[in-house]
């Protein structure tokens, strides 16, 4: 998935957060109950940004899309947003 040649308008963005997760749904058919546990587990353990990104980057999924997905990790887990990420 290469997110990083798709453009959101981030005039508002929770429009954007939701055009962002249904990309990376499209994009992982089967597979996006795999990556939402992983990063679910990941941001609960206290990962970094930077390691999210870092593995989200094995699933091709890369840029806005994985800020979206953490804030709606975040969200529905009450957690808060992992170090590094800039809201």
């Amino acid at each position: 998935m290469s997110t990083y040649e798709k453009k959101y308008d981030l005039t508002d963005k929770e429009a954007a957060d939701v055009k962002a997760i249904q990309d990376i749904k499209d994009y992982l058919g089967d597979n996006w109950d795999r990556l939402l546990a992983v990063i679910t587990y990941a941001i609960a353990d206290g990962s970094k940004f930077v390691g999210i990104e870092f593995l989200c980057s094995f699933a091709g999924v890369q840029g806005y899309p994985i800020h979206a997905l953490c804030r709606h990790i975040c969200k529905l887990t009450g957690q808060s947003l992992p170090e590094g990420m800039e809201d």
